[in-house]
């Protein structure tokens, strides 16, 4: 008789095991019982910078933050890219050695050219950096000492603001991507298929280079790469 209630005391426990938590569960109860997916990372994140980032990991929280203008459809088979911060998918021009259009199967193709036309109702997170004067200048653009003393975090800013992304800030990425100060993992394998981005790259990082032993900022809308140009603030080829 003892046996059989210690088997059945053990039959009890097995089964309460099943439904309750572990013992270091680090989510709240009234969150698990929310329609949410939880989920872990396996190392700590180190970059989440677009430019310089190029783990899976990272990109699930920049993916969030920064949205490139193409993504998977990850519920077609196979899957699909599809426009997201772009009104449609690019449109692709065939171009000879003289920039005239031929036909994709050409033996005289030699460029292909991608039009890129970006969504207007696409906006930034609010920002202190995006508050401008009436005159369009940044209300925060040129903080003196004692003001920045004041600041710890962007809550102690009064005012915040917004704008609506523009095809400039895409050829500003690139840029970003071409300065070698900043060990983008994918520039070498960019610049075989951006037109002028290796000479950008050499001339840029030298650039940087001076500016920063002089303590200066070098602003990258000042230069330009060859294959990359802004046709409005909506069209980017």
């Amino acid at each position: 008789m003892n046996r059989f209630f210690a088997k059945m005391f053990i039959l009890l426990c097995l089964n309460i095991s099943t439904y309750a938590s572990v013992w270091n569960n680090p989510h709240h109860s009234k969150k698990i019982e929310t329609d949410t997916l939880f989920s872990s990372f396996s190392t700590p994140l180190k970059r989440l910078d677009p430019v310089q980032s190029y783990s899976a990991i990272e990109w699930a929280v920049i993916s969030q933050i920064y949205e490139p203008p193409l993504q998977y459809n990850y519920l077609k088979r196979p899957y699909e890219l599809e426009p997201l911060t772009l009104t449609k998918m690019p449109e692709i021009r065939y171009l000879d050695k003289n920039d005239h259009g031929v036909d994709e199967d050409s033996k005289d193709l030699m460029y292909s050219e991608y039009r890129l036309e970006l969504r207007e109702d696409i906006q930034y997170q609010n920002h202190p950096a995006l508050v401008k004067n009436e005159d369009g200048t940044l209300l925060y653009g040129q903080l003196s000492e004692d003001a920045l003393k004041k600041i710890d975090s962007i809550d102690d800013f009064k005012e915040m603001g917004t704008r609506r992304l523009l095809a400039a800030d895409y050829e500003y990425a690139i840029k970003r991507m071409a300065v070698r100060q900043n060990h983008s993992p994918i520039l070498d394998n960019m610049q075989a298929y951006i037109v002028g981005l290796e000479t950008f790259s050499e001339n840029i990082t030298q650039i940087v280079k001076e500016k920063n032993e002089a303590q200066q900022w070098t602003d990258l809308r000042d230069y330009s790469i060859e294959g990359v140009k802004v046709i409005n603030d909506s069209v980017l080829i």
